[in-house]
């Protein structure tokens, strides 16, 4: 099974440099137009099943590049929760938030940390193991997308070292009980690859 995991387009938040988590941020303008030119990458390919986050970003993202199709919302892919520092811009905040964010360490603000994440990238790699599809799009947040890398990977990751970009779509494959990355960040500037002779 192929899992296409493709992060929202640029929104309110991303573009005043403040922290959404989990509150509600619309897209912006750029945004729209970024979710756009996802369409174009996504094009042609027939998805079995199209789950999306429940926040709106992550929604509209999802309408705007699979035109007609209605996703199955799933909060189990939200963003990671920042508690009371949603909606602030990083620079009204100091040095200790600074290190919080490099470790994705919320719990001090009421939110999650980097475990809590995990946990609930496993719960949702362990539901995607059992879907009985061939191809699968999630529509997502850069901080989650991330956190399933890291599980797949082995590794810790975070936006210090892979952050995706808005729209940036991640291919993951399962296969013989094993989960294996094919395409990290594919936006539309990126021509489709080749894997196996297969587009990707």
């Amino acid at each position: 099974m192929k899992l296409y995991m493709i992060r929202h387009g640029q929104s309110e938040e991303n573009l005043r440099k403040a922290y959404s988590g989990q509150m509600d941020s619309r897209l912006t303008e750029q945004g729209e137009k970024d979710a756009l030119g996802v369409r174009k990458v996504l094009q042609g390919i027939s998805f079995d099943k199209v789950y999306s986050s429940d926040l709106s970003r992550a929604v509209r993202t999802q309408e705007i590049a699979l035109p007609g199709i209605i996703s199955e919302k799933l909060p189990l892919v939200r963003e990671i929760s920042v508690g009371n520092l949603e909606g602030k811009k990083f620079e009204e905040l100091g040095e200790s938030f600074i290190l919080n964010r490099s470790t994705y360490n919320f719990v001090p603000y009421g939110g999650e940390n980097y475990e809590m994440l995990q946990e609930r990238a496993k719960k949702f790699l362990e539901m995607m193991s059992k879907e009985d599809c061939d191809i699968v799009a999630v529509f997502s947040h850069g901080g989650f997308i991330n956190v399933v890398l890291g599980c797949i990977l082995g590794c810790r990751v975070t936006n210090e070292n892979a952050l995706s970009d808005n729209c940036g779509v991640s291919v993951f494959e399962y296969n013989d009980s094993r989960w294996a990355l094919r395409k990290w960040n594919m936006t539309a500037d990126d021509k489709l690859t080749e894997y196996n002779g297969e587009v990707i």
